[in-house]
């Protein structure tokens, strides 16, 4: 079964750690960032290596999951406007409202547990959460490995 081997479960399973209190502002959001892009992989591997096998409660792990993931709209956004150039805010705000409107948008494929609407969709909005970082990253000192 899916939970068996990790499953979905798994892969929300401690979705909330600890917070570093100390973690200045644009950290934590930065922090926030790489945590739930690392859990939506893991989410997306766990549908896609069992998807006859997702349960009830899993897909409703998943559907509160997209919670966290909307919200890391907003960590985007303050970050985009700490980094980048006005134009290149501009685009990321229209960028964070696309985002968070295809993660909404999953829960419909989420509940009625379509697999591939679903694994498309998360497909789409993982490959959003690279660029930003990918963008992000341009001219930095943050570390690739990161």
């Amino acid at each position: 079964a899916a939970a068996a081997a990790g499953g979905v479960g798994g892969a929300v399973a401690g979705n909330n750690p600890p917070v570093d209190a100390q973690l200045p502002p644009g950290a934590l959001q930065f922090d926030r960032v790489i945590k739930a892009q690392r859990q939506w992989g893991e989410i997306g591997a766990a549908v896609a290596g069992h998807p006859t096998e997702v349960t009830e409660e899993e897909w409703g792990n998943v559907r509160l999951f997209l919670r966290k993931v909307y919200s890391i709209g907003d960590d985007m956004a303050y970050l985009a406007g700490k980094k980048f150039t006005k134009e290149k805010k501009n685009e990321y705000k229209a960028f964070v409202k696309d985002f968070k409107k295809k993660i909404q948008g999953l829960d419909k494929p989420a509940e009625a547990k379509d697999v591939a609407a679903f694994l498309a969709g998360h497909k789409e909005t993982a490959d959003m959460i690279s660029r930003f970082l990918a963008d992000l990253r341009a001219g930095s000192e943050i570390p690739d490995e990161l």
